[in-house]
């Protein structure tokens, strides 16, 4: 089984400023090494050195931000935090997860 993590950014110079694909990696293991490539990437396409990630809890995505931009500001994506809500209630009412 694989895995693909991707970049994107809100791109302000087009009207509605829409997301777009930045980066994408295809790896093996959702391993901190693996997150660190395009994070390293990322810092030499752009020169960035504070950015703003909004991630889904992953802890190898958030530790490897974290090992490459260390003034990152790191938030959590709402959809995901809803999404383990609804999962927590429903599991509190009998299911198994």
């Amino acid at each position: 089984m694989g895995y693909v993590s991707a970049i994107l950014y809100r791109s302000v110079v087009f009207e509605g400023a829409p997301v777009q694909p930045l980066l994408m990696l295809v790896h093996e293991r959702r391993t901190t090494e693996s997150h660190e490539l395009i994070m390293k990437w990322l810092g030499k396409l752009c020169g960035i050195t504070s950015p703003t990630f909004v991630v889904d809890r992953e802890q190898a995505i958030t530790t490897a931000i974290r090992s490459v931009f260390p003034a990152a500001t790191v938030v959590y994506c709402w959809n995901h935090i809803l999404a383990d809500v609804r999962v927590s209630e429903t599991c509190a009412i009998g299911c198994v997860k």
